[in-house]
């Protein structure tokens, strides 16, 4: 869920998103992970800026069906006509901040605030929070068509619909893990009557900043995004197809 912006005209199209992760998996994984950030638990959240310069664009003639009225919920009627479409092929540039949460199924890989390696003899599941920033290089090809329909039963109803296809590749340019906490319980000797007994909690801060991560990435998507004067009703629907 976020608030998202879009400005186009022949030659150029902004878009601004912004994004929070109500389905993020920290509602299923963070709560069950034995070391966990320093800090509280938190959704992702991120917001990214897109510029397209379109290169050219074709406009075709096809044969579309357009509603223009409902007899019942279920029975609707509507004409075929031919409209104009814009076939817009662009270059595109951007970039991205944000927050995301990260979860490491079994981990024991750690350093010291004073950077001193320690590795734990036992590996556990682990999450954090990772803040980072990316930029973008892409291509696209966006469709736009604008439909406008007047009929004695039903008056005028205007539609218009852009699709986009892009195929965009990613550098990540800063990235930083939050330190986690690890914990550990302390037991005296044992006695044959109550075993051990539990004595204290050792807990310990260390940073994870030192993962490995992936400099360059990619992602290929589909967007549509439909607007009906009529129903005053916006309809965007987005796909990414492959991301890493």
């Amino acid at each position: 869920m976020g608030l998202n912006g879009t400005y186009i005209n022949n030659i150029i199209e902004v878009e601004l998103d912004s994004r929070f992760h109500f389905a993020d998996r920290i509602n299923q994984t963070a709560g069950d992970a034995s070391i966990i950030s320093v800090y509280e638990p938190e959704r992702s959240r991120d917001i990214s800026l897109d510029l397209t310069y379109f290169l050219f664009t074709k406009i075709r003639r096809v044969k579309r069906e357009v509603v223009i009225g409902n007899y019942s919920r279920n029975l609707k009627e509507y004409i075929t006509i031919p409209i104009d479409v814009d076939f817009k092929f662009g270059v595109s540039a951007g970039g991205q901040i944000g927050s995301h949460f990260q979860y490491f199924r079994s981990y024991n890989d750690f350093r010291t605030l004073d950077g001193a390696v320690f590795i734990s003899p036992l590996s556990q599941s682990m999450s954090s929070m990772m803040g980072f920033s990316m930029l973008h290089m892409g291509v696209n090809l966006t469709t736009v068509n604008r439909t406008v329909v007047e009929t004695t039963k039903y008056g005028i109803r205007k539609s218009s619909t852009r699709q986009k296809f892009y195929i965009r590749g990613y550098l990540l340019t800063h990235s930083i893990l939050d330190d986690v906490l690890t914990s550990y319980d302390v037991y005296g000797e044992s006695t044959n009557l109550s075993g051990s007994p539990f004595l204290y909690t050792i807990t310990n801060r260390f940073s994870i900043d030192h993962v490995e991560r992936k400099l360059f990435g990619y992602s290929i998507g589909w967007k549509v995004m439909g607007f009906l004067i009529h129903k005053k009703l916006v309809l965007m629907l987005s796909l990414v197809l492959n991301q890493v």
